[in-house]
């Protein structure tokens, strides 16, 4: 561990003012190419925005609850919170609406969780990368070695990220990469200083995930060392994600 050697939506049908806001941070993402239809929105005068954020410009509304929309991709951003839907970091560019609203409008999707079934907006171009995985000397046999190897695995990338495994989500942040409390598979999961009694946190790779769990593949589980362990695990608070396709 770490480096150390040792819920169902909500329908709503009033307007949104006065909605209640935390940032997270948000970033723009290119659209996907084909969208997934069978989604409604489950409020009235949904603002239509240019990117992942209430701070960006607002390019149109859907005014009716129950508007039937196509979601071209998912992405994190900034996390909105709105009486009577809960709080979510997960917003969804629309086919035909030429923006994102944030994912708590949307009847079909699971409540602050990417839904399986539409793909992720793509890393940002202004992600950047390192040519090395900074762990393969002297900690080859812990959990950051192994959570690096399989982002590399996965997006050909080396995230530049360094020392303990709760330290990862915001250097990763702060590189440009995403980064949110939505689970998502294809991602490393951040756990905080604390979790499953390490001080320096665990990082690992999410391979599913259920309302309170995850599955994840790790080195280092129960000071295993250099072997990969296969096991589902609650979710602590605190926990981030930082994604390779989204």
């Amino acid at each position: 561990m770490g480096n150390l050697r040792m819920a169902v939506k909500k329908s709503f049908t009033g307007t949104l003012a006065g909605v209640g806001l935390v940032t997270v941070g948000a970033l723009g993402f290119a659209p996907s190419a084909e969208a997934v239809g069978g989604y409604h929105t489950s409020a009235s005068s949904v603002r239509v925005r240019s990117g992942p954020s209430t701070a960006t410009t607002q390019i149109n509304m859907i005014n009716a609850a129950g508007t039937a929309i196509d979601i071209a991709c998912q992405a994190p951003g900034q996390s909105v919170t709105a009486s009577g839907f809960g709080t979510s970091p997960v917003w969804d560019r629309l086919n035909g609406w030429n923006g994102y609203i944030s994912d708590l409008f949307v009847q079909e999707t699971p409540y602050a969780q990417f839904d399986r079934r539409i793909p992720g907006c793509g890393r940002p171009a202004s992600a950047t990368s390192i040519s090395y995985n900074p762990f393969a000397q002297q900690y080859w046999d812990q959990c950051t070695y192994y959570a690096e190897l399989k982002m590399h695995d996965y997006t050909g990338l080396y995230m530049p990220v360094y020392g303990n495994a709760y330290q990862w989500a915001s250097q990763a942040a702060n590189a440009g990469w995403h980064v949110s409390a939505a689970p998502a598979l294809n991602s490393v999961v951040v756990f905080p200083a604390g979790a499953f009694g390490s001080s320096v946190g665990h990082v690992a790779w999410v391979i599913d995930y259920a309302a309170t769990s995850l599955r994840i593949l790790d080195y280092n589980w129960n000071y295993k060392g250099a072997t990969i362990t296969d096991h589902w695990v609650s979710i602590p608070a605190g926990t981030q994600y930082i994604y390779g396709d989204r």
